[in-house]
Order: structure tokens, then C-alpha cells, then sequence
């Protein structure tokens, strides 16, 4: 007798392990606006978002438009949930008011992102995102820039009203073709002198010398600024 009931409480565990094993992990959203966009994104009005379902998503398009009277937590503040959506290309949630950007460092497939116009000040994260080709953080209050030497694919940069000073940290991205740094800091170009830019706004930046980009200015099919002899 002892042994069959310890063969039914065998089988009974075997079940309850088994369906849990199958059970679904789903993902649970900490901040209410996050879940509402992604919701629409994905067609989702209701019911759990599984892990399988958020490692389905490649594109996240959740960005607002610009509305300084629009208060904070009519806004996405927490992304930690992004963390899950593991096999994200394009990203896109920008004038939102996220100042923690950790959450992303394992999207390492993300080729386009867009951040700008939030309340980040530190940008360590970006350098695990080798595989950027398009960033935009605008209006980013970041002490350290240096994790954008690692974006050695990187295209296009929009860091207009940043407090970005030093460029020396874009000099080896050869393949920077478009960089928006107007309304910074930046007083030096010469770090960029050597870059093949097809597009630089600096309009409203402290830059009084443009002799470093003499050379490349003839190319430049983009631009804010004239330079006369």
C-alpha cells in the first residue's frame, strides 16, 4: 500500500512539473504606458504577452510628439521590460521621461535607436550596442561620452542640445556620415576632421574655427553653416 501511494504521488509531482515546465513565461510590465504602446504595437489589447511573443517583436515605434506641458507620468518612465524583447532591431521611444537606460544592454541586435529627448545622463549602456548604425540622444545630459567610441558601425548621430563637448570620441568612427551636434558645447572640430560627413548641423554651437573641416566641407550635402574666404 505504501509503495502505491508513494507511485501516485510520483505521478501526481510528474504532472504538476510537467505543466509547469509548459506553462508559458509571460512578461510583466512595470509601467503602465510602456505596456499600454506596446500593446497597440503588437495588436495585443489583452491577455499575457508571452516571452515568445515579446522575443518575436523586431520593431518598437513608441515614440511622442514633443509637449513640454505634458506631464511625466502621462509618459513611459520604465523600460526595464524591454530587457525581454531580446531580438529588437529599431527602437524608437523617444520624448518620453526615461533616465534609465540599463535595460537595453542586452538588445544587442538593435541597429536603430532612438532616445533623444529624455532625461538620460549616462550612456554606459550604448557601448554593448556594436551593431548601431542610427542613434538619436538629443537633449541627453550625459557627464560620459566615451561609450560612443564603440559604435564603430555607426551612421548617423543626432546629439543636438547634449552636453557633449569633446568630439575626440567620434574620431574613429569612419563610417559617421551625418552628425547633428547644433546647440552644444563643442568648440574643437578637428577631431572629425578626417571623417567622410556628408551632413553636419552646428548651428548654435561654440565653434568660431572651421579651418579643421575645410577639407571635407565641399562635401557636405547637408548643412547650418557657410564658411567664406
Amino acid at each position: 500500500m505504501k509503495r502505491f501511494l508513494l507511485v501516485i504521488l510520483g505521478i501526481i509531482m510528474a504532472i504538476t512539473l510537467t505543466s509547469c515546465a509548459s506553462k508559458p513565461k509571460v512578461v510583466v510590465f512595470n509601467d503602465a504606458i510602456l505596456e499600454e504602446k506596446i500593446r497597440e504595437v503588437m495588436n495585443k489589447p489583452s491577455g499575457d504577452i508571452t516571452l515568445e511573443e515579446a522575443e518575436a517583436v523586431k520593431v518598437l515605434e513608441l515614440s511622442i510628439d514633443w509637449d513640454p506641458n505634458k506631464p511625466d507620468i502621462e509618459k513611459i518612465q520604465d523600460i526595464s521590460v524591454l530587457k525581454y524583447f531580446i531580438n529588437l532591431e529599431l527602437l524608437d521611444i523617444q520624448f518620453h521621461a526615461i533616465t534609465d537606460i540599463s535595460p537595453l544592454a542586452g538588445l544587442t541586435k538593435i541597429h536603430s535607436l532612438g532616445i533623444g529627448g529624455n532625461q538620460i545622463d549616462n550612456i554606459s549602456t550604448l557601448s554593448n550596442l556594436k551593431k548601431l548604425r542610427f542613434l538619436s540622444i538629443f537633449n541627453c545630459q550625459a557627464s560620459d561620452y566615451s561609450p560612443l567610441e564603440d559604435l564603430t558601425y555607426l551612421q548617423t548621430l543626432f546629439i543636438s542640445w547634449s552636453t557633449i563637448e569633446d568630439l575626440s570620441v567620434l574620431s574613429d568612427l569612419k563610417d559617421l556620415t551625418q552628425l547633428y551636434i547644433d546647440n552644444t558645447q563643442v568648440s574643437d572640430l578637428s577631431p572629425i576632421s578626417n571623417l567622410n560627413l556628408k551632413a553636419l548641423r552646428l548651428n548654435g554651437s561654440k565653434v568660431v574655427d572651421y579651418t579643421p573641416i575645410l577639407e571635407i566641407y565641399p562635401d557636405l550635402e547637408e548643412k547650418d553653416f557657410e564658411i567664406t574666404e
